[in-house]
């Protein structure tokens, strides 16, 4: 049973959450969160290359710039004995900073801590997966959520609920891969406020 204190930890860690997924948000780094997500949940293995170069000017101000290798994504689909999977470069992991650690880095002058894992991942992992597959050209952002998506509902309802077994690696010629294990569900329209369900 939880004392006291604990509960209010654990609701002052609630009540955080969404204001850390709004900051990261404002900064376009965040999925969009989607209303209900019932019905069948997938299993899905997910791996990225978040590796970026660091530079630091005279004031301690850092910098992250991608490679070309910098969001190269591989996602595998399983439900029961159907398996789907794809390969894409994610404009969207480009576009975000990553430490070496995979996290989101620390903001602020001088900036705070960089993000732990699990946090990094609840922000900006979590919701519609559109963002994390769409390419510059819409028919080939339709084919990829049509590869992965359509054999188990509809493709611009799938979203990442929860991610476990986070692991951030340093492989072969010094990049940084962020691996993890998602939970997809699809989710029910309509839209409610400002999250989309299409």
């Amino acid at each position: 049973m939880l004392r006291p204190s604990g509960i209010v930890a654990l609701s002052a860690l609630v009540l955080a959450i969404p204001l850390l997924v709004a900051s990261d948000g404002q900064a376009g780094s965040a999925l969009v969160p989607p209303t209900k997500t019932p019905g069948i949940s997938l299993t899905a293995t997910i791996v990225i290359d978040v590796t970026q170069t660091v530079t630091t000017d005279s004031l301690g101000n850092k910098t992250y710039h991608s490679d070309a290798g910098t969001g190269l994504t591989s996602i595998m689909v399983q439900k029961a004995s159907m398996v789907t999977a794809a390969i894409f470069s994610s404009s969207y992991i480009q576009g975000a900073a990553w430490t070496a650690g995979c996290t989101k880095p620390g903001t602020g002058t001088p900036p705070g801590p960089d993000l732990d894992l699990a946090t990094t991942a609840l922000i900006r992992l979590t919701g519609l997966i559109d963002t994390l597959v769409a390419q510059s050209d819409q028919t080939a952002t339709e084919n990829l959520l049509n590869a992965l998506f359509a054999p188990f509902g509809v493709p611009h309802r799938a979203a990442i609920i929860t991610q476990n077994y986070l692991t951030c690696t340093q492989v072969t010629g010094g990049r940084n891969v962020l691996s993890f294990t998602a939970v997809i569900q699809f989710c029910v329209p309509p839209s409610v406020g400002n999250k989309i369900c299409i």
